[in-house]
């Protein structure tokens, strides 16, 4: 579903899948690496068995994770418009 998406957007776009995921990567990265370190956070104490350590693993992972989500946010807003829009 996701591989259609990007080939319909990047048709009405007239660019690749290629270029499009390009200008979409910087966003994605910080995005995708904010959502899932508090999932790890969680993993990794309870696979130790520290269930005591993980409401404090889980609450510095999301005050790193929310920032991460406004550079995503700015990212998103401010700069892959303006990169797209130099590529087409």
């Amino acid at each position: 579903m996701l591989g259609g998406e990007t080939a319909s957007v990047a048709h009405v776009l007239h660019t690749s899948p290629g270029t499009l995921l390009l200008v979409l990567m910087p966003h994605a990265l910080v995005e995708l690496t904010a959502l899932f370190l508090p999932l790890a956070a969680w993993i990794i104490a309870s696979r130790r068995g520290e269930w005591n350590q993980l409401l404090a693993a889980t609450l510095v992972t999301v005050a790193i994770a929310l920032p991460m989500l406004l550079v995503a946010a700015l990212i998103e807003v401010y700069v892959s418009p303006q990169v797209l829009h130099a590529l087409i």
